[in-house]
C-alpha cells in the first residue's frame, strides 16, 4: 500500500509538471498571435474583414495570459526579457487603439476597456515578480525602453481610469528601477523629456491627481535634479 501511495503521488506530480509545462509553453505563442493581429491593424482606423476575424479570434485569449501571469510560480517559467518586451508591444498597440489611431472593428471579441485592463494586469504581475536585488539587471533595459514609453502614451487618454492605471504602473516601474540602480541616462531622459511634461495636465484632473502626486513625490524624494523642471 505504501508503494502504491508513492507511485500515485509521483504520477500526480508528473501530471502537474506536464500541465504546467503545456500552459507555460503556450503563453508566449498566444501572446505572439495577439501581437501579430494587432500589428497588422496598427494605425488603421478601418481594418479589413480578414483582419477583424483575426482580432476576434485572438483578443479573447488575453485574459488567459493575464490570469497565468498572476501566478508567480507559472510566471517564473516564461517571464524573460523577450516576454517583457512583448508586453511593451502589447501596451503600445493598445494605446494606439485607445487614442483612436487604430480601429479594432465593431466586435473585436474583447472590449477596449478590457483590453487595457488585461494588458495593465499582466504588466503589474510581472513588475511584482521582478526582484530588484536579483533580476533587475536582466529587465532594466526592457522596462526603460519598452514599458515606460508605452505607458506614457496612456497619459493623454480620454479615459481617466486608463490615465490613472498608467500613472500607477509608471510609478511601480520607476520605483523598481530606482531601488536597484543609479538613475540611468535613458531613465533620466524619459522622465525629463516625456513624463514631467505631462504633470500639468495630470494634476489638473481630479481623478488622477492623487496618483500623479504620489509619482511626483517619488521623483522628488530620489533626487533634486528634476525640481527646476517641476517648478517651471
Amino acid at each position: 500500500e505504501e508503494s502504491s501511495g508513492v507511485e500515485g503521488f509521483l504520477y500526480l506530480s508528473d501530471c502537474l509538471n506536464f500541465t504546467v509545462s503545456v500552459i507555460t509553453d503556450l503563453i508566449p505563442s498566444v501572446l505572439e498571435g495577439i501581437l501579430k493581429c494587432l500589428a497588422s491593424v496598427n494605425g488603421r482606423k478601418h481594418p479589413s474583414n480578414s483582419q477583424i476575424r483575426q482580432i476576434s479570434a485572438n483578443l479573447p485569449l488575453l485574459p488567459i495570459i493575464s490570469h497565468v501571469c498572476s501566478s508567480h510560480v507559472l510566471l517564473s517559467f516564461f517571464a524573460d526579457v523577450a516576454f517583457v518586451d512583448s508586453l511593451g508591444d502589447l501596451l503600445f498597440y493598445t494605446a494606439n487603439a485607445d487614442s483612436g489611431a487604430t480601429g479594432l472593428g465593431s466586435n473585436p471579441g474583447l472590449s477596449l476597456d478590457d483590453l487595457c485592463a488585461e494588458s495593465f494586469s499582466a504588466l503589474s504581475s510581472c513588475l511584482v515578480y521582478i526582484d530588484p536585488t536579483a533580476l533587475i539587471d536582466e529587465f532594466k533595459e526592457s522596462l526603460t525602453k519598452k514599458i515606460l514609453p508605452a505607458l506614457a502614451q496612456f497619459l493623454t487618454s480620454a479615459s481617466n481610469e486608463r490615465k490613472l492605471g498608467a500613472v500607477n504602473l509608471i510609478e511601480e516601474t520607476i520605483r523598481l528601477l530606482l531601488q536597484a540602480q543609479q538613475i540611468s541616462n535613458l531613465l533620466d531622459s524619459f522622465i525629463s523629456s516625456t513624463l514631467l511634461l505631462q504633470f500639468p495636465l495630470l494634476l489638473a484632473e481630479r481623478k488622477v491627481r492623487q496618483g500623479s502626486l504620489q509619482l511626483l513625490l517619488l521623483l522628488v524624494d530620489k533626487t533634486v535634479r528634476w525640481l527646476p523642471a517641476i517648478a517651471s
